[in-house]
């Protein structure tokens, strides 16, 4: 009673809710794409990814398995599925240095197809879930654009210099951000392109994921791949 009590004399005083429904009008497009990756590419033949698929397949049609193992095997194939993807999500995202500008190949290509070549203002926001793809993802990148990293272990205090960084510096066009600790709080809107290396359990926390970008302050069109 209290908590309500509290709520309904906030809101009725000086708080002001608005729901995303209420200002859907004033945000610009969004819009998704489905991306399908190289398959050679893909490593599919790890010895990691194969024990972890046959492990996993064991667990499923085991009939003394518990719950918590059967979930557990499914976590490590999961897993291992975002390892194997690294490779072909690098080589999507890869940016690479023409006389004159830079641009993102595939990007522009695939997606952006109106974007002007050489805009050196495109900022693209990568989310996804395992540390290992994190790391890897922001280690080719970073060799060319600067950018910023946040996953579970970054210290609030610090995530917001992060961001603030990411929102305001023209130089800072990549963000390498962990879903499950970076899909809600953040705001994003220097960026307009939003890539998932690695998708989620819950819908929900994707959706809030790429409305880090798609929200009030965002001046362009948002792109989700």
């Amino acid at each position: 009673m209290i908590v309500a009590y509290m709520q309904l004399m906030l809101e009725s005083t000086v708080m002001i809710r608005r729901l995303k429904k209420d200002v859907a009008n004033q945000l610009r497009e969004k819009s998704r794409k489905v991306v399908l990756l190289d398959p050679d590419i893909v490593q599919f033949d790890t010895k990691e990814l194969t024990e972890s698929q046959e492990h996993f397949r064991r667990q499923t049609s085991s009939k003394t398995a518990s719950h918590h193992e059967k979930r557990g095997s499914l976590l490590n194939y999961y897993q291992q599925t975002g390892k194997a993807k690294v490779p072909a999500v690098i080589q999507y995202l890869q940016v690479r240095q023409f006389p004159g500008y830079l641009r993102w190949i595939m990007l522009l290509v695939y997606i952006l197809q109106q974007l002007m070549e050489g805009n050196e203002t495109l900022k693209v926001v990568i989310f996804a879930h395992h540390n290992y793809v994190l790391s890897q993802l922001y280690g080719a990148l970073s060799e060319t654009y600067r950018g910023i990293r946040i996953d579970g272990s970054t210290a609030p205090e610090d995530r917001k210099v992060l961001c603030d960084t990411f929102q305001q510096d023209d130089n800072c066009r990549i963000a390498v951000l962990s879903i499950t600790a970076c899909s809600t709080g953040l705001t994003l809107t220097a960026a307009s392109v939003v890539v998932f290396a690695e998708l989620y359990w819950n819908p929900g926390i994707l959706a809030q994921a790429e409305d880090r970008l798609h929200r009030l302050g965002q001046r362009n069109n948002v792109t989700v791949v």
